[in-house]
């Protein structure tokens, strides 16, 4: 929610004296920003001894207010694309005596500027999410190619080609992944196992939350593995950001937290959510969830393409040392097919406070990383027994990097 004060004395120095209270309004705008045509809703309380007030919406319409039972009343505007800022004028009729002694009535006009612009996105057509798009997401590829129609619903059909190499869609290597609806009077994206013949949809988006509102969401990765446990969702931001593609078009951003099962807020895991591409996790966020013990795996988008030009990059989220090429080789370090040179023991793993590493061989280097490639802790021990501490790391999955003269080898470690 964003709230304007509009006060008289704040913004006016008034020509003629009275003894009445300065006339005076607060406004609240629930959206500030977001896809036209964009619905937004105004709010008025606290206006004192005012006879008319006038709302110009600044596109050129306006509404006029005539009693406080009006501003009792949300009022409600559609904008078009472009940027707007409302202006409010309080109009007052006050007794004052002339030079004369004589009584007259006055009428005092005070013209207010809201200190918020509202802005309204050029976005895609009501099709949303739509044929030939294509999501970079850590090291897999997915893309929209065709419909089908089941229980009498058109839904789009998802692809993912996984492959060790940059990013390049390939069909012939490509499987079917998932099926997408669009409901776009909802704003809402549901998807769909295509292999689950009596699967039901579920909710993945919904882009028509405003701050505060929850939801019940499904990660699509749980659903596969046949856990439609719904997780909680929150929209801790609306209408205040957005996101500019490369071709300069906005789309509205929804700050997103997902909740545990408790209600409180799981800290571990914020997201953005951007219409017509899914999340900054990639398309089929949340692919893992509260309340589900430890995060095994946290995917990341890298860049989104319509019909083959590249809309959106994310290069902070490219962590392999390779910037630009949409692709992140297992967030910084390959662990599909993790292969050691040298034998190591590391216990217990899981771990929750200290890990045992052991090896034939001296430790020259010990290296942690997270699966986003960030190297947490190094130490050159030069021994062959070695205690690393992991107390405070965060519930996942972390790489422990093992050099010596003899070799390297790679282990997954898990922090419990």
């Amino acid at each position: 929610m964003k709230k304007t004060i509009l006060s008289l004395a704040a913004f006016f120095v008034a020509t003629l004296a009275f003894a009445q209270p300065e006339p005076s309004v607060e406004m609240s705008i629930d959206t500030l920003s977001g896809c036209a045509p964009l619905r937004v809703f105004f709010k008025f309380k606290s206006v004192n001894n005012t006879d008319t007030m006038t709302l110009f919406f600044g596109d050129g319409y306006q509404r006029m207010f005539k009693s406080r039972i009006d501003l009792n009343y949300p009022t409600t505007h559609v904008y078009q694309p472009g940027n707007y800022v409302p202006v409010v004028i309080l109009s007052k009729w006050v007794t004052q005596k002339d030079s004369n002694g004589n009584e007259q009535r006055v009428k005092i006009e005070k013209r207010v500027v809201s200190t918020d612009t509202i802005s309204a996105f050029k976005c895609q057509s009501s099709s949303d999410f739509k044929d030939s798009c294509e999501w970079s997401v850590s090291n897999c590829k997915f893309r929209t190619i065709g419909d089908t129609v089941k229980e009498g619903m058109t839904y789009m059909k998802v692809y993912r080609d996984m492959d060790d190499s940059a990013f390049s869609f390939d069909e012939s290597r490509a499987t079917l992944y998932a099926l997408m609806r669009y409901d776009a009077p909802a704003k809402s994206l549901y998807g769909l196992d295509p292999a689950d013949s009596v699967a039901k949809e579920f909710l993945m988006y919904d882009f028509s939350m405003k701050e505060g509102d929850t939801i019940d969401i499904v990660a699509y990765k749980r659903s596969l593995e046949g856990l439609n446990i719904p997780l909680k969702a929150i929209c801790t931001g609306s209408g205040k950001d957005s996101v500019t593609l490369l071709d300069g078009e906005k789309r509205a951003v929804l700050q997103i937290q997902i909740l545990n099962l408790d209600n409180t807020p799981n800290k571990l895991f914020k997201s953005k959510w951007m219409e017509g591409i899914g999340s900054d996790y990639g398309l089929f966020s949340p692919d893992y969830g509260s309340g589900y013990g430890c995060r095994i795996e946290r995917n990341v988008l890298l860049c989104y393409a319509e019909k083959g030009e590249t809309l959106l990059e994310l290069p902070e989220n490219d962590n392999d040392g390779q910037k630009g090429d949409c692709f992140n080789m297992d967030k910084g370090m390959k662990i599909n097919n993790l292969k050691a040179t040298i034998p190591v023991s590391v216990q217990p793993n899981p771990a929750s406070s200290k890990i045992n590493v052991e090896c034939k061989a001296e430790i020259r280097v010990l290296s942690l990383y997270n699966t986003a490639g960030q190297r947490l802790r190094q130490i050159s021990p030069d021994a062959t027994h070695v205690v690393l501490p992991v107390t405070g790391l965060p519930c996942g999955l972390y790489l422990l990097k093992v050099e010596t003269d003899k070799g390297t080898a790679v282990q997954k470690v898990v922090v419990e």
